[in-house]
């Protein structure tokens, strides 16, 4: 296991990252930079192995479809969902109007995706021809974070006032509501075996049990503030 000092793989690039998702076997690490390049990186070796150009706008996210060797982007000042195959470099790009600016993308195990937007938008979307979706139905306003849970039958979501909400990601009706979270949350996951797991802004994780019922709260020793020494009256 690699500590915060031992990276297993450094790359230098010549702008920001705007995203990075790692493929299913952990192999391969697919990221964005800069207004819209597609890079796929060898972990072992650190080669390049695809460098696409494919959008016009900046990258929102970046995920893997569950078909091998293709990846969905989603795009923000256009609202567009674009897939790539990796192999040949195609793709091909679907817009939905400039109101439903994607802000994240996430794949459920069953193959389809949840996206969450800047129009107070979570939709779970079926891959193909016609890109079907589900809207959650009576959100919050502002989700900022959405997760599906480990089977793809619900997704959690946080909104801006850090309460959160659990749906049915097949209806998009809304199943339960919790108090709200503080501090800010930053980012959600729903690992097999537990309930949600909150990646707060200080750095703390909050882990929820899979009924709701119990939360615990987990500090990390990476992103703790070093303390200040006491300092002794007699020795200044």
């Amino acid at each position: 296991t690699a500590t915060p000092s031992q990276p297993v793989l450094t790359l230098p690039v010549e702008t920001w990252v705007n995203q990075v998702t790692l493929d299913d076997t952990g192999d391969r690490l697919v990221f964005t930079i800069g207004g819209g390049r597609v890079v796929v990186v060898d972990v072992a070796s650190g080669r390049t192995i695809h460098s696409i150009e494919t959008h016009r706008d900046g990258v929102s996210d970046v995920e893997l479809l569950q078909e091998p060797g293709r990846i969905v982007t989603a795009t923000g000042p256009d609202a567009a969902l674009t897939t790539i195959d990796l192999a040949s470099g195609r793709w091909h790009s679907r817009g939905f109007g400039t109101a439903e600016v994607f802000r994240l993308i996430r794949r459920l195990d069953d193959g389809r995706l949840l996206t969450c937007s800047y129009d107070q938008t979570v939709r779970v979307w079926t891959p193909g021809a016609t890109w079907a979706s589900v809207r959650l139905d009576g959100l919050f306003r502002n989700p900022f974070a959405a997760a599906p849970s480990p089977d793809g039958d619900r997704i959690v979501t946080q909104d801006a006032h850090g309460r959160l909400g659990v749906w049915d990601s097949h209806t998009g009706q809304r199943l339960a509501t919790h108090p709200k979270v503080e501090p800010w949350v930053y980012n959600i996951a729903w690992p097999a075996g537990s309930g949600p797991v909150l990646i707060l802004q200080d750095g703390s994780l909050m882990r929820w049990s899979q009924d709701f019922e119990k939360v615990e709260t987990i500090r990390l020793p990476l992103f703790e503030q070093p303390k200040t020494p006491e300092v002794d009256a007699d020795d200044c």
